[in-house]
């Protein structure tokens, strides 16, 4: 399928039915759809098995094209260290390659589990393929799903960059250290219509990505999602709780009969607990906002439990999140220059922002988060900054990272329903 035959297609057409009632469609949108549906896996490089810190890791470095597990009698001892990062479509991906790389904590983990992953997109490194970019580095099998084909080059900055894109992927990665057995992707209910977006305009929907891993042996079930930003909580509940289901899938395809396998979901679930879009919500919100104290407020924003209903989701499926959180915030927004505003009439959104000093206060929030069954914490969990130096990011959002292993007892199947 031919990107810019798509991109015009697209551009053409003023709504996602249209666009599906189109003639292009007509011809390739099994296509289309089964690009947005298929994961790859990939490990066209060598795979490294890197020894992480503490005791009972292994010693070895293996550099080689092999299975990519750790040799050594202690390696079972060692815990699964799971990385969670949005890297913000991949935008300073020498930055990003650096802050993973680098740091030994981060270049020891098993697991990657990342957000944002463009694919020739001129914004993201003249148009590299990210994710493969990053699991080469590191030495990683490479599972991949776009989740959107994007009609532009993206929004604000993104749209001055020199070139244009080469193939419009934008969608989710797992990197890992570990042989990958199967992948799978789940489409989740929509919130948004990006379609019918002219600031972003993109074809696809939100996606939860699933890898069966070979961990020593032992399989386990690693996944990642990114969860709406836009439209009100509740949805972003509605949309875990199709990605639970979809999981269940996947947990009980283990080699024992009646096995569930232990899974560790991670992502950006998006929990800024606003409800978003339209004007009733963005002044009710706003609102909420400056008449909350700033120490209040920023509890609720990295303690969501109670304005996010998907933690009610969590807690009836049995899958545990307070192990792997230490309540730090993994993002932050300056209040003036939020795209909400921009809903309000200008001289509402003038006084709004010049009386409550808008234009000087950020929030911080916590939006990534590690969720797992099966699993306990072998360890604290750690929110890192994004910084490889002061004022020089490589994301938007904060990296979050935790030890795990598996629990001793029979995990029961969770109320997804």
């Amino acid at each position: 399928m031919e990107y810019g035959a798509f991109r015009d297609a697209a551009l053409a057409c003023s709504t996602r039915e249209e666009f599906e009632q189109s003639e292009y469609f007509r011809r390739h949108g099994a296509d289309l759809l089964a690009l947005l549906r298929t994961p790859s896996i990939r490990s066209d490089w060598p795979i490294r098995a890197v020894p992480g810190p503490g005791p009972g890791a292994g010693t070895g470095t293996g550099t080689g094209t092999g299975t990519g597990t750790d040799t050594g009698p202690d390696t079972e001892a060692r815990p699964l260290r799971v990385v969670q990062w949005n890297i913000e479509k991949g935008l300073q991906l020498d930055r990003i390659r650096s802050r993973l790389a680098d740091d030994p904590e981060l270049a020891s983990a098993d697991l990657y589990c990342l957000n944002e992953v463009d694919v020739g997109m001129a914004r993201s490194g003249s148009n590299a393929d990210v994710g493969a970019d990053l699991a080469r580095t590191l030495g990683c099998h490479l599972v991949y799903v776009p989740s959107y084909l994007e009609c532009t080059k993206g929004p604000g900055p993104d749209a001055l960059v020199p070139g244009e894109n080469e193939r419009g992927l934008h969608g989710l990665a797992i990197l890992s250290r570990h042989p990958v057995i199967a992948a799978d992707v789940a489409e989740l209910p929509h919130c948004w219509d990006y379609f019918d977006y002219p600031v972003e305009k993109r074809y696809g929907t939100r996606q939860v990505l699933s890898a069966r891993i070979n961990w020593h042996g032992r399989e386990v079930v690693a996944a990642t999602t990114h969860l709406e930003v836009r439209n009100v909580p509740a949805c972003r509940g509605e949309q875990l709780k199709a990605a639970l289901r979809a999981l269940e899938d996947a947990r009980g395809s283990g080699t024992a009969p009646g096995e569930l396998l232990p899974v560790v979901l991670t992502g950006d679930f998006n929990t800024n607990t606003f409800r978003r879009g339209g004007l009733p919500n963005t002044l009710r919100e706003f609102l909420r906002i400056v008449r909350t104290r700033p120490e209040i407020l920023d509890r609720q924003l990295c303690e969501p439990f109670g304005y996010e209903p998907l933690f009610d989701v969590l807690d009836r499926a049995g899958y545990d999140y307070r192990s792997h959180t230490d309540g730090a915030a993994t993002a932050e927004t300056l209040l003036g220059s939020a795209e909400d505003l921009e809903i309000l009439p200008r001289l509402l959104r003038d006084y709004i922002s010049r009386t409550f000093g808008l234009g000087s206060r950020f929030i911080q929030m916590r939006l990534d988060w590690v969720v797992t069954s099966g699993f306990g914490a072998a360890g604290a969990p750690r929110t890192a900054t994004a910084e490889v130096a002061p004022g020089q990011p490589a994301s938007d959002h904060a990296i979050v990272w935790t030890d795990l292993r598996p629990e001793p007892l029979e995990i029961p199947s969770p109320d997804v329903a």
